[in-house]
């Protein structure tokens, strides 16, 4: 098993871009170190702590104390299988769906919306078009309280809230 399995080069993305509907959970300065291929950034902060943005549960979890650190917990196995979302990625290659540049694996439902981790909600989409559905999603949701009925229109891409 190979992280460039499971991470997405950075090198034609233009991030400070892509995680601007992702400013209130970021930091004001950070380093994006991985970008996995759910677009789940591994970031580390200006006092070296790596941190997690999940952004189709969006999260933003501290996860390890220094980039030594993290690589030290990702040799373990399921600890890389999680981070990096192995079994998900593994599923849609083997049925056809690679990624093409500047592309992701994204959720029909996001997961922190109550979507599931199954191939079936699982889609191939755009990475700037995924961090900026999900970083407004889950701004508009995020202080939320459990169990609120909430309902998008993707067309304007804004909240509806029922009370």
């Amino acid at each position: 098993m190979s992280i460039a399995d499971y991470i997405i080069r950075q090198d034609s993305l233009i991030l400070s871009e892509m995680l601007r509907d992702w400013h209130w959970a970021l930091p004001n300065s950070f380093e994006v170190w991985i970008v996995t291929r759910f677009a789940d950034l591994v970031i580390v902060q200006e006092d070296g702590s790596v941190w997690f943005l999940d952004t189709g549960g969006g999260t933003f979890t501290h996860i390890a104390d220094s980039k030594d650190h993290f690589s030290t917990l990702a040799d373990e196995p399921d600890t890389f299988c999680n981070w990096f979302m192995v079994r998900a990625v593994d599923e849609m290659v083997a049925a056809g769906h690679v990624l093409g540049p500047d592309q992701c694996y994204s959720y029909q439902l996001p997961t922190g919306l109550g979507g599931e981790y199954v191939i079936s909600n699982y889609v191939v989409m755009d990475i700037h078009v995924h961090l900026a559905i999900h970083g407004q999603i889950f701004g508009q949701t995020k202080d939320l309280q459990d169990g609120t009925k909430v309902t998008f229109s993707v067309d304007t891409m804004r909240a509806h809230l029922d009370p």
